[in-house]
């Protein structure tokens, strides 16, 4: 086991939006503090079904695809576009159903230009454009720390640590 300095033992977060003072106080007042409870480990993962489904079916089209065989590509492509359009209509702000959702765009673009993209060219296509629009959409979806907050929270209050939130 590497020995980190004590502030990388767990979590840090501090809130820029409000206020970049504020974050930055927010930011110090918590590296001069205690370790309250040690960074727990990152749950597993475990897909839903309808993942999992996607996940696979996406992997069988590259699979046809790498193997030159576009036409079932094309048919399996088709399929897990359905999928995909369903869990974005279903679930349109899951960070996973939107990976799923650019990987999609991403694969669509391949069937399309797949000649193309063989003679080591890249034709402009909006669906790349699509593909990174949901990418970055992922990047803005703010995951709860409300442990980690009751944490920082805990420690300050011991201390007597009070913040000005702007």
């Amino acid at each position: 086991m590497t020995h980190c300095c004590r502030y990388l033992l767990n979590y840090v977060f501090c809130d820029f939006r409000g206020s970049f003072d504020g974050g930055g106080t927010s930011l110090v007042a918590t590296l001069r503090g205690e370790i309250a409870e040690p960074t727990p480990p990152p749950a597993r993962y475990e897909p839903p079904d309808f993942v999992q489904r996607i996940t696979t079916s996406q992997y069988a089209v590259l699979t046809a695809l790498a193997g030159n065989d576009s036409a079932t590509a094309q048919r399996l492509q088709g399929r897990v576009t359905q999928m995909v359009d369903c869990a974005v209509r279903d679930q349109p702000g899951d960070r996973y159903v939107l990976v799923l959702a650019g990987f999609d765009k991403k694969n669509q673009y391949l069937l399309r230009h797949w000649d193309a993209i063989q003679s080591r060219l890249a034709p402009a296509d909006a669906l790349l454009d699509e593909a990174a629009k949901r990418f970055f959409r992922i990047l803005s979806i703010r995951r709860r720390r409300r442990v980690l907050h009751h944490a920082v929270d805990r420690t300050r209050a011991r201390r007597g640590i009070r913040l000005s939130r702007g």
